[in-house]
């Protein structure tokens, strides 16, 4: 009897021990907003935006949020990048946040809630468990690309694939400038018309691919695609991952340029805000 006591008490603990690993590796979710502003409200509203930001650091499980501002001054148009391993705590604020700034925007805005897969930074960095803190969890002013990306269902496995080899191509090529990449994956299959609701949709459900990076300059950026692209003619191998890439979306590609204006983080319970103007400069 005590030798049973005794392997109990052991699986007892290996069990608990397995399940506080498997807590460990929680996964982390992000809540891309993209913001439509009336022109007269943009003063406003970033002041606002900055403000809430820094609100959410209250919230259980929150990591980080970027809050961003497109590079074009003529569109008033902004996102956030919102981090956190409590997915309904950040949902619920998020929607409370939204019928706050409601009232600066020309429409309401489009919304995505997601899974992070993978985080790419640095050289040669990756983490497929990311933490939320992986890159430029402290800069302001760099440059944040934003790319939404809907595939085809029987397609996803290679759109997949493709992706990751892509992005491990252009991390271990060190461009100059390089800060890192989150690769995130919807969390809800949801109908097309909702989860594009101003932009072409797709003909077949399917959860969104969304691809957040930064660089620390415009140029930098423009300098490591050109550079990555400059394979195509001589490199079969690229050429191939392209086609695949390119031939498993449904839509098009949409793709944004922001400048981080903001940067706040759960750990710190500050928010960084760029001494950025509206020229960009």
């Amino acid at each position: 009897m005590k030798t049973k006591a005794c392997v109990l008490s052991v699986l007892v603990a290996l069990a608990l021990a397995f399940a506080q690993r498997v807590d460990a590796r929680s996964d982390v979710y992000g809540y891309v907003t993209i913001w439509d502003v009336a022109p007269d409200q943009a003063q406003s509203f970033e002041a606002r935006l900055l403000q809430s930001g820094n609100e959410m650091v209250k919230d259980n499980g929150f990591i980080n949020e970027r809050l961003l501002r497109n590079i074009d001054p003529l569109t008033y148009h902004y996102a956030t990048y919102t981090k956190s391993s409590d997915r309904a705590t950040m949902e619920a604020h998020m929607r409370r946040r939204i019928d706050d700034l409601r009232p600066y925007l020309r429409r309401d805005p489009e919304t995505h809630v997601a899974r992070i897969t993978f985080s790419y930074f640095g050289h040669s960095g990756g983490k497929d468990q990311p933490s939320g803190h992986e890159f430029g969890a402290v800069k302001t002013g760099q440059i944040a690309h934003l790319g939404l990306f809907i595939p085809y269902p029987e397609f996803r496995a290679e759109y997949e694939r493709t992706l990751h080899r892509v992005k491990v191509l252009s991390r271990d090529r060190h461009p100059r400038g390089y800060i890192g990449e989150d690769v995130l994956v919807e969390s809800e299959l949801i109908d097309p018309a909702a989860q594009a609701p101003y932009t072409p949709r797709a003909l077949k459900p399917a959860k969104m691919s969304i691809n957040y990076g930064e660089y620390d300059t415009l140029e930098d950026a423009e300098n490591s695609y050109i550079r990555r692209g400059g394979d195509r003619p001589t490199d079969p191998a690229y050429l191939a991952l392209e086609r695949i890439f390119y031939s498993a979306l449904q839509v098009p590609t949409r793709f944004y340029l922001f400048r981080v204006i903001g940067n706040v983080n759960g750990g710190t319970r500050q928010a960084a805000v760029a001494a950025t103007t509206r020229s960009g400069k």
